[in-house]
């Protein structure tokens, strides 16, 4: 019996980042019908750009600068509650890979490991956040990832009612909708840094960002919801 072991995207190396990346349950919601198959555009984005990025090549794409395209992605609306809606966003397969190769090249994803450690350590043990996408080998329906949710959370919950009086529950109706795209070169940089050199495409920060921007058609606020990217 093959012995089943979570692995999460922050001890992953730069390859199998990339590869967690560029799998169709990243790429897309899981709640999609068995029918929809994504995979192929993933596989069409591979084939196209490899592991390179849109700055690596020329004429793979009419304009490099998208974001005046208004519907570059597709979006679709799930029923979050009886009140609000939640956007699934299905990013444009060339968009998706080079978003994922940027992120997952050697040393852009030391940097960025390097940075979440760094602000993991002065959180400290207080603040816990589980959201990181993980890979569960050897689970091939990935049944343990309800599992996770009931262990990390719902049990933790119940076990910490135990040491206080009270507990606070909060839920942002459109979180990821309302991110500032410029606040993710501020994680990685600094806020100082990136106003200083706002401009400056050597800060992977700013590289992030300006490809979320363009995404959401030139738009600041928000960034494409549903997959593993956005969790990170």
């Amino acid at each position: 019996m093959q012995k089943v072991k979570k692995v999460f995207l922050t001890e992953m190396d730069d390859g199998e980042a990339r590869e967690f990346l560029l799998y169709k349950e990243s790429y897309v919601a899981p709640n999609y019908p068995k029918y929809y198959n994504f995979m192929y555009l993933i596989e069409y984005g591979k084939a196209l750009l490899g592991r390179r990025t849109f700055d690596d090549v020329n004429g793979l794409v009419i304009d490099r600068n998208y974001g005046y395209i208004p519907d570059v992605n597709y979006t679709i609306q799930f029923n979050k509650s009886k009140d609000s809606f939640r956007p699934n966003v299905i990013m444009h397969p060339l968009l998706y890979v080079d978003l994922v190769n940027l992120l997952t090249d050697a040393q852009h994803w030391q940097g960025l490991l390097a940075r979440y450690h760094e602000l993991d350590a002065q959180a400290g043990p207080h603040i816990v956040c589980n959201s990181i996408p993980f890979d569960i080998k050897g689970d091939k329906n990935k049944t343990k990832y309800a599992l996770h949710f009931w262990k990390s959370t719902e049990q933790e919950s119940i076990k910490l009612r135990m040491s206080y009086k009270y507990i606070l529950q909060l839920d942002l109706t459109n979180f990821y909708g309302t991110i500032d795209t410029q606040t993710i070169a501020w994680a990685l940089h600094g806020e100082t840094e990136v106003k200083a050199n706002r401009r400056d495409q050597a800060l992977l920060g700013n590289r992030i960002s300006e490809r979320l921007k363009a995404m959401n058609y030139g738009s600041t606020i928000g960034i494409p919801q549903a997959t593993k990217c956005r969790t990170f």
